[in-house]
């Protein structure tokens, strides 16, 4: 552990203040390798805190920043999960922190082993509800549930039973995305064509009983991702932007521009209503996709008279941690205010944040959604932070290896392209905190080298050491807590409906309604949940026990 000789100077300790005294906080990010590590914690900083970071790596681009006080090297998570604990535990004990911001797959290590010591201070929902998010055959399940759409989805057990299930999923006909449940980004994804065979060959290695797959209906159209904040199952923050500029393998967004859309919006509120209650803090980023169909309507001569065009909107899947939404928020103090909201008294002399609101701020009207992104309804309420629409950020180095060859559209898109390489700002560069970009090269050579002793390619190895990839018992446990659910769908409440089966309906109390889909089984059926609100979530915990010890509960 050394002190980052770029750190800056270091603000009075928080046990300084007077309780009712606006005071900053020592927040410590569990790791200082992404583009959305610097970006926080520069927004943090701006918003007055002391960051400080762990990471595995010994050198990350935090490790240069001024916003940034102190670096511990920590063990990797993915290979020393005891250990990767011990450290954050000191780290926390050495620069006494306040809060811990989880920023990428440490999350489910922190949350399911941290000490108390970690999970009082830890922003991160409870276990049950993280992995009922992260999962991905879960989550299909839980948007069913409350009423969302989301694509038609089977889980796969074994590439045998991928085999046995050809015709139910009629393979020979409609395409597939074919996953890992506890996958991310594009790693270990299989896409089913009708006219190609599957390479069996590679599905047998990949599906195991360690390693569970979701197949869901590939769906084309405009793809949006978004990142919001939930506090006491409200969105209090929410940024929106569509993909865009990818790298090649097009999961990787490298350009991020803010805009409105009620129906994204929609999607996050029925979600955090129905999350646990007494979840204080809880990051959720969606993936989408927009489909879009027109219908010809023709009078009884045959001749068309109206042309309708028909927008739906499909979350594919969820992160429940920091992603790169977080951009969104650059240069300002937006999100920082909200993540230490609970924990820190309002500054009075802060004009831009969350505690001190502009008179007016815009928030979607959500009465009754849209699909459509450039339009929407716009009243004047604070309940929701948004940025402002337009806002731009992008990471250079990927913007700048984009291909023409990759356009759809030809010459037009590249320039659009290169208008947008050329008026945003790099995510990284600052004029005020300049050593991160000028230690690129300098970086970009020690990261060659850990890929060349772990033989790995660049972009798996940055992942590599900090992802969560649960097997054996740590599987079985996960495994476990879903089992419980199915085990007990018969237990209903009073005033629920349930079919001939026993399975919840959904719907409000004493009434049915019907969801098109399959449920666990691939039978049409019918899929548990009230649309009330009344009720917890099917079978998840009720409250958050960080929150009680916090007293940050309403």
């Amino acid at each position: 552990m050394k002190l980052n000789p770029c750190r800056p100077t270091f603000k009075r300790s928080p046990s300084d203040y007077d309780p009712n005294e606006h005071r900053p906080l020592n927040i410590l990010l569990t790791n200082g390798r992404f583009p959305v590590s610097i970006d926080v914690a520069r927004q943090l900083h701006l918003a007055g805190h002391n960051i400080f970071v762990v990471d595995p790596m010994h050198y990350h681009v935090c490790k240069f920043s001024n916003v940034v006080y102190r670096s511990h090297y920590v063990p990797a998570p993915h290979v020393d999960a005891e250990g990767y604990l011990k450290a954050v535990e000191k780290a926390i004990r050495e620069d006494k922190i306040d809060l811990v911001l989880p920023l990428h797959e440490e999350i489910f290590f922190l949350v399911s082993m941290g000490s108390d010591m970690i999970q009082e201070r830890l922003f991160a929902c409870d276990w049950k509800t993280l992995l009922t998010l992260h999962n991905k055959w879960e989550f299909s399940k839980f948007l069913r549930r409350i009423g969302l759409d989301t694509p038609d989805a089977f889980l796969i057990k074994s590439a045998k039973e991928l085999r046995e299930k050809k015709e139910e999923l009629q393979l020979d006909k409609l395409e597939y995305a074919l996953k890992p449940i506890y996958g991310r980004a594009c790693a270990g994804v299989h896409h089913l064509k009708p006219d190609k065979e599957p390479d069996w060959e590679s599905l047998e290695k990949d599906i195991n009983d360690d390693n569970h797959y979701i197949a869901q209906r590939w769906l084309y159209g405009k793809r949006y991702c978004s990142y919001s904040i939930v506090r006491r199952n409200r969105v209090v923050l929410l940024g929106i932007y569509p993909v865009r500029d990818t790298l090649d393998d097009g999961s990787s967004c490298v350009y991020f521009e803010s805009i409105q859309h009620t129906g994204i919006l929609h999607y996050h509120e029925k979600i955090a209503e129905r999350l646990p209650k007494g979840i204080n803090s809880c990051q959720i980023a969606l993936d989408f996709i927009e489909t879009e169909t027109t219908n010809e309507e023709s009078n009884e001569t045959g001749t068309t008279t109206k042309t309708i065009t028909e927008k739906r909107l499909y979350a594919i899947e969820c992160n429940p941690r920091a992603t790169s939404g977080i951009h969104l928020f650059s240069g300002t103090t937006l999100l920082a205010d909200i993540i230490a909201g609970d924990l820190t008294p309002p500054d009075p002399n802060n004009k831009k944040g969350f505690r001190t609101p502009p008179k007016k701020t815009k928030k979607y009207s959500s009465s009754s959604p849209p699909s459509d992104g450039t339009s929407y309804d716009a009243s004047i309420t604070n309940d929701i932070v948004i940025p402002r629409p337009g806002a731009s950020r992008q990471v250079a180095p990927g913007m700048l290896m984009y291909s023409r060859k990759k356009s759809d559209h030809g010459f037009k898109q590249y320039l659009s392209h290169m208008k947008r390489l050329m008026s945003s700002k790099d995510v990284i560069f600052s004029l005020h905190d300049i050593a991160p970009s000028l230690m690129q090269p300098f970086l970009l050579t020690s990261y060659y080298e850990i890929c060349r002793e772990r033989q790995l390619k660049l972009p798996e190895m940055f992942q590599w050491d900090v992802t969560w990839e649960p097997k054996g018992e740590t599987l079985r446990k996960a495994y476990a807590l879903f089992e419980e659910d199915e085990a007990q769908k018969g237990e209903v409440r009073s005033g629920d409906s349930v079919d001939d089966e026993g399975v919840l309906l959904l719907g409000k109390k004493g009434e049915t309604a019907e969801v098109d889909g399959r449920d666990e089984m691939g039978r049409d059926g019918k899929l548990a949940g009230s649309l009330d609100g009344s009720d917890e979530g099917v079978g998840w915990e009720n409250g958050d026990e960080r929150g009680r010890r916090l007293g940050l509960n309403a």
